[in-house]
């Protein structure tokens, strides 16, 4: 082969090879939409964080609200208790002293 068929076949062939290298090579639409999925993963993700959030800041406010319940609960629990120690101290005071005979 002459000189500048070989210089013709090499040019053909870095032409075709730089042509294949070239379609690879992602469009900025191609990156337009990877950036847009990407986005809206974000988002998605940030969604889900903020739903989360709120759920959960509504249950701590019900479970400190239970808490607070609870507490009202136990003073009126220990002034039941008190109570009822004094009634029966009372009680067995007044039957010992009304019946002293009686064995306990």
């Amino acid at each position: 082969m002459k000189k500048s068929c070989w210089v013709k076949v090499c040019f053909i062939i870095f032409a075709m090879l730089a042509g294949g290298c070239a379609s690879s090579k992602p469009t900025i639409g191609d990156n337009m939409l990877v950036q847009g999925e990407t986005a809206q993963e974000l988002a998605k993700n940030w969604n889900e964080g903020n739903s989360l959030l709120i759920e959960g800041e509504e249950l701590k406010k019900k479970g400190q609200k239970m808490i607070e319940e609870g507490k009202d609960k136990i003073e009126e629990a220990d002034v039941m208790i008190s109570e009822g120690k004094r009634m029966m101290e009372t009680s067995e005071k007044t039957f010992a002293a009304k019946f002293p005979n009686t064995k306990k």
